[in-house]
């Protein structure tokens, strides 16, 4: 993926290039997807040329496939009728799994996919056997982005429609992803609801929220783990000193697994053996 490519552009012929729906980050393309993209291009021509390779055994004897502007090409061709598009040709080898990264990766820095395409994508890689470590590194992304990305595919429609809408933090969208599908969505309200109470607190002259006892944290304790949300209570258990810095690490460690990120782990209220 980090092989060089050689940026002289050339005007190839659409016929000589394959388009490959699965080396495009959102599968097939749908008309409503590409009407905004198709009248910028015919307003302002292509800004950006696509990325083709020479590729043996295409079919209908194409010498290209592609690797990076699918939209673009589908737009040029299927819409405004083009017979020639700019390119940028890769001579260097590339494997199929190194041209599905360069896609990913060209998009993501694009902002150019929803965050529920990029979670999609992300997915497909994990099912392949990548672990969120490899991705991390292979698109230079921190664990926790990675993270994220995923466990918005664990949510509800609803609550992916806030997250996509930016209404929910990359905190939110791991909290509500370890929680049952069925108290996500009222969940999540609570979360706006809070934030938004938080604000108006904030807005008030002279406001100071009033430190927790240690009563009141227990007690929400107990609420976190009666809705599943083991890591909140550990972490509220080990604020009043229930438990100990050890059986959080590990309740942490837990809950990051590759297979089910923010799953809950090993965190017992204190009547129940924490330390």
């Amino acid at each position: 993926m980090d092989k060089a490519i050689e940026y002289q552009v050339f005007h190839v012929p659409v016929r000589f290039i394959h388009y490959d729906p699965k080396f495009n980050c959102r599968g097939l393309l749908e008309t409503n997807q590409l009407l905004e993209l198709v009248e910028s291009i015919r307003d302002h021509s292509l800004q950006l040329p696509i990325i083709i390779q020479p590729r043996k055994g295409l079919p209908d004897n194409c010498e290209y496939r592609i690797i990076s502007g699918n939209r673009r090409f589908v737009a040029c061709t299927k819409f405004l009728k083009w017979e020639t598009i700019p390119a940028i040709i890769n001579t260097q080898p590339l494997s199929d799994e190194e041209v599905r990264f360069l896609n990913l990766v060209e998009n993501i820095n694009r902002q150019d996919l929803s965050q529920l395409e990029t979670a999609y994508v992300l997915t497909k890689f994990m099912d392949d056997g990548y672990t969120p470590y490899e991705l991390a590194k292979r698109l230079h992304r921190s664990m926790g982005w990675i993270i994220t990305q995923l466990n918005i595919f664990k949510l509800v429609p609803s609550v992916q429609t806030l997250a996509i809408d930016g209404k929910l933090t990359s905190e939110d969208i791991d909290l509500l992803a370890s929680f049952p599908p069925e108290n996500q969505e009222d969940s999540a309200r609570f979360l706006q609801y809070r934030r938004e109470q938080i604000k108006i607190r904030k807005t008030k002259k002279g406001s100071k929220q009033k430190r927790k006892t240690n009563k009141e944290i227990e007690k929400m304790a107990v609420y976190a783990m009666k809705h599943g949300c083991k890591i909140a209570a550990c972490a509220l258990y080990w604020a009043t000193g229930k438990i100990s810095k050890e059986i959080f690490i590990k309740d942490i460690n837990n809950a990051t697994r590759k297979d089910v990120p923010n799953r809950g782990g090993t965190c017992l209220p204190p009547e129940e053996g924490g330390n």
